[in-house]
């Protein structure tokens, strides 16, 4: 990792890190946040790309406030120079309000950024409804008293809260993915040095969404599964406004995918841009599955099929395999006889994972070792 910094004409300092070699690929925080929040991400991308990050003006080791009147322009002309640093156009990554930024620098050199990855963009979000501004006076009130901490808890709340309260479920009904993410997690968001309350009031640039058909580059955009249900709708008016535009949702994945899955954020980027495909995602579902299940190293072998295709699956008590008749019809067939690439911990049970990246699990007994030398491809 490299750490740089920037010097611009107005006095303002940008400074940042690189990762790796290659293509360059520019992530730009979102309110709130610093370039520490993408560094998982960006860790990820290295091996494939040159992952930049760095902090926008005002926030994290940066210096230099925008004006109001130009916010997300400013934003967007330190984009450029931070491209242009870089001496050949790259690929841009932005989160949430700072995707307003990166539209505001792809439409005025076009030439610089090759496509756009954005991350719930919140651009179109227009004015918030009452629970939200609820939400947002009280983040700006708490940030007048110097209470900086709970004003950045109240924003972060209601940015990722999703579901509607009612008399029969009151809170129940509500999921909050800030509140469910680890802790280290959570003091990263609530230590977050910047000016959270005056890009609040610099509003989400709606009036770019006349613009989005102006775009050269192609454009991106990624939203969670329990992403808030407003962002749905503006990746649905993006799509109709700009010809280039299209968008994926990750089922399982929440507005705060790329500080707490950032191997599956990095995965889906690389596939969004074209320097992998879906089996990198499935691939680094698998890795953060047993990272977190903190499962044993996995042996890698061939070995021969020596009974039917049936499906086990473990038991939710015992952990015990049992047979799973309802399964089977929908699994693929294992031949008898045949050899297959299989993965186990152990002796205790081998995988055979398919074509979709799901791993079918059977006792070691269904299998018998192939005498040949298993080579890493």
């Amino acid at each position: 990792m490299r750490s740089w910094s920037l010097k611009r004409p107005d006095g303002v300092v940008l400074v940042g890190e690189s990762r790796g070699q290659g293509e360059p690929v520019v992530l730009v925080h979102p309110t709130g946040m610093t370039r520490r929040g993408l560094a998982a991400a960006a860790d990820h991308l290295a091996p494939h790309l040159r992952a930049v990050t760095y902090d926008r003006r005002g926030w994290g080791d940066s210096r230099g406030t925008p004006a109001p009147q130009r916010w997300w322009a400013s934003h967007g002309d330190d984009l450029i120079a931070v491209i242009e640093s870089m001496g050949e156009a790259a690929e841009v990554v932005a989160w949430a309000g700072s995707c307003a930024a990166a539209i505001h620098a792809a439409l005025r050199r076009p030439d610089l950024v090759r496509q756009l990855v954005l991350f719930e963009p919140t651009i179109g979000a227009g004015p918030p409804r009452a629970r939200r501004l609820r939400h947002l006076r009280r983040a700006l009130t708490a940030a007048a008293a110097g209470d900086h901490r709970r004003s950045r808890a109240v924003f972060w709340r209601a940015t990722t809260r999703r579901g509607t309260w009612s008399l029969q479920a009151g809170s129940r009904g509500l999921v909050c993915a800030f509140d469910h993410v680890r802790s280290d997690i959570r003091e990263l968001l609530l230590d977050a040095p910047g000016p959270l309350a005056e890009e609040l009031r610099a509003g989400t640039e709606d009036e770019l969404l006349e613009r989005l058909a102006e775009l050269r580059p192609e454009v991106h955009i990624l939203l969670g599964g329990t992403s808030v249900r407003p962002v749905y709708r503006i990746a649905d008016r993006w799509v109709e406004r700009c010809p280039s535009a299209g968008f994926r949702g990750e089922d399982d994945c929440d507005a705060l995918l790329p500080l707490n899955r950032p191997r599956v954020f990095a995965a889906c980027v690389l596939e969004m841009l074209g320097y992998a495909d879906w089996r990198a995602i499935a691939a680094a579902r698998l890795a953060e599955l047993r990272e977190v299940l903190r499962l044993p190293a996995l042996e890698r072998l061939r070995a021969r099929c020596v009974r039917n295709s049936e499906v086990f699956m473990p038991h939710v008590v015992s952990a015990t395999p049992r047979w799973a008749a309802e399964l089977e019809a929908g699994s693929a067939s294992l031949l008898v006889g045949s050899t297959y690439e299989v993965t186990g911990a152990g002796a205790r049970s081998f995988g055979v994972i398919d074509e979709c990246g799901e791993d079918y699990g059977y006792p070691p007994g269904w299998f018998e070792p192939v005498p040949i030398d298993w080579q890493e491809r």
